[in-house]
């Protein structure tokens, strides 16, 4: 957009058009999710304002169905990682790869990881190291992640619903995710549409 103001026919056009594409959106997803319209409505906010959620919910309320369900309507990628003690930074974001080529020399080529994706269900974050933690809200925070020396950004947009073991939070990372996010989330036992 340029620096001129804009007109109130003009603006209410737009705030008429964004208000239609964000309950198209909404609708969309609840032909497959029944329920949790707050949380629908949470997660397509933070993707429009280019933010992220904090998913808190006991496990079995479909989170991740919700969270790809939201990914499918929008036709967006959608990726989960299961956060686990033994995971590693290079896990989520990806690393270099020796390739052999046809003429048979050999390069380092980036893979990359889960985290290259719009919508992503980051499962029980608490569960990672610290450095494992630090790898994903980076990746938050920046739109890009850093391997080695080369900095790769992110596929636009990006949103990470951050979701925590039930009933605790270790390593400051309740604080720092909650900085990072637009939101806490709280998804109810949500029921599928059968297709």
């Amino acid at each position: 957009m340029n620096g001129a103001p804009m007109n109130g026919a003009l603006a209410a056009q737009r705030i008429e058009n964004f208000q239609r594409r964000f309950d198209g959106a909404r609708s969309q997803i609840a032909r497959i999710i029944v329920g949790n319209d707050d949380v629908v409505r949470g997660i397509v906010t933070c993707l429009l304002a280019r933010g992220h959620g904090l998913l808190e919910g006991i496990p079995g309320v479909g989170k991740t169905r919700l969270v790809q369900a939201c990914a499918d309507a929008l036709h967006l990628k959608f990726s989960r990682i299961q956060f686990t003690p033994d995971l590693m930074p290079g896990d989520i974001v990806g690393g270099n790869v020796l390739r052999e080529s046809e003429s048979g020399s050999r390069e380092l080529q980036f893979q990359p990881g889960p985290i290259f994706a719009n919508l992503i269900l980051a499962d029980e974050i608490n569960r990672a190291t610290p450095k494992t933690q630090s790898a994903l809200l980076e990746a938050m925070q920046e739109n890009s992640v850093t391997v080695g020396k080369v900095t790769h950004l992110l596929e636009q947009p990006v949103v990470v619903g951050a979701d925590k073991l039930f009933g605790c939070f270790q390593s400051g990372i309740r604080h720092n995710a909650i900085d990072r996010s637009l939101g806490r989330l709280r998804p109810k036992r949500c029921c599928q549409k059968n297709e």
